[in-house]
């Protein structure tokens, strides 16, 4: 079975330069771009074949501008698809950003690093503490390893708190 996207290989030649390919690749796209995009297309010469009567409506330029902020904030490629999905009752997708989430995520990203090099700096103790002979410089390297998991269970109960605060802000009970 070959692959739809991609050109067939041709057979016997292993090397092909970037000029060769190109071609290749080239004189692929112009015999088979029609195809792809009538393969991609299927479903809205379907839809079109509904639709068969066309609507024309008058605005006021308030209400434009806010069908245009609502078109830029949904995924609707088209002011017509937007006012079809409207008109059809079917859900809208809107995207929002929440500024108010950049710190959070800052932090997040922070503790995310901070625990990271935590964790480098145990398998380094513990590799320190493997290769020890001594009682004492296990005993050192013991401790070293306690003090890095309290820093770990700080790190932890910091998280615990971000995500209290964003469970009461986004899921509330």
């Amino acid at each position: 079975m070959t692959n739809p996207i991609l050109p067939p290989a041709t057979p016997g030649v292993e090397n092909r330069s970037g000029v060769a390919v190109f071609a290749c690749l080239y004189h692929w796209l112009l015999v088979n771009l029609p195809k792809i995009f009538a393969l991609m297309s299927v479903k809205s010469r379907k839809e079109v074949k509904n639709m068969e009567h066309r609507v024309f409506a008058r605005v006021s330029r308030e209400k434009y501008e806010e069908l245009q902020q609502i078109l830029r904030n949904s995924r609707c490629r088209t002011m017509s698809e937007m006012l079809r999905h409207i008109l059809n009752n079917q859900p809208l997708t809107i995207i929002t950003y929440d500024n108010s989430l950049d710190k959070i995520m800052e932090r997040l990203s922070a503790i995310r690093k901070e625990l990271h090099a935590i964790g480098i700096n145990i398998n380094q103790v513990t590799r320190c503490f493997n290769k020890e002979k001594s009682p004492e410089g296990k005993l050192y390297q013991a401790l070293e390893v306690a003090r890095l998991y309290q820093q770990t269970d700080l790190k932890i109960s910091e998280l615990f708190v971000i995500i209290a605060k964003l469970s009461e802000k986004w899921l509330p009970v």
